[in-house]
């Protein structure tokens, strides 16, 4: 019942009773979940002074909106 050959299927129009095995037998995908849509992200803060090009500017707890970073001992 639940093949994707059913109503066309060899086996099944030539069998006397209800087809147990067939190597054929498929049952349908479904279809693949849909990406969630793509939220653009705002940052509020923009990062100055050192902050700029450095490695860790996201994860960093010294940056902040009112300071700007001018020496830093885990610049990278």
């Amino acid at each position: 019942m639940n093949c994707v050959h059913s109503g066309r299927c060899v086996f099944e129009r030539t069998a006397a009773g209800p087809v147990q095995q067939c190597d054929e037998h498929q049952v349908p995908t479904p279809p693949a979940p849909a990406p969630p849509p793509m939220v653009p992200v705002k940052n509020a803060f923009v990062p100055t002074g050192l902050c700029v090009t450095c490695d860790h500017v996201a994860t960093c707890t010294l940056r902040s909106p009112d300071r700007i970073v001018l020496h830093c001992e885990h610049y990278e």
